[in-house]
């Protein structure tokens, strides 16, 4: 069961994709929302660490998105 207070951030965030977006794209991320696994950040990191890259910086914004900077290991 999804709590208030995720049920709020989640319909805000869809909100501004629709306004940023547009509709079909707010509509793909109720789907994705609903119906996809999120990773957790330590299992990205590691993902991208045994790929071969170096984490160079990490965002980690809006409560449960994150954004990597990487560079290439050679």
């Amino acid at each position: 069961m999804v709590s208030k207070e995720h049920s709020s951030f989640f319909d805000n965030w869809v909100d501004r994709i629709g306004e940023v977006a547009g509709e079909d794209m707010a509509k793909d991320s109720i789907v994705a929302i609903r119906e996809e696994y999120s990773i957790f950040d330590w299992i990205m990191e590691e993902l991208l660490k045994r790929a071969g890259f170096s984490i160079d910086e990490v965002d980690y914004s809006g409560g449960f998105m994150a954004v990597y900077v990487c560079t290439k290991r050679l």
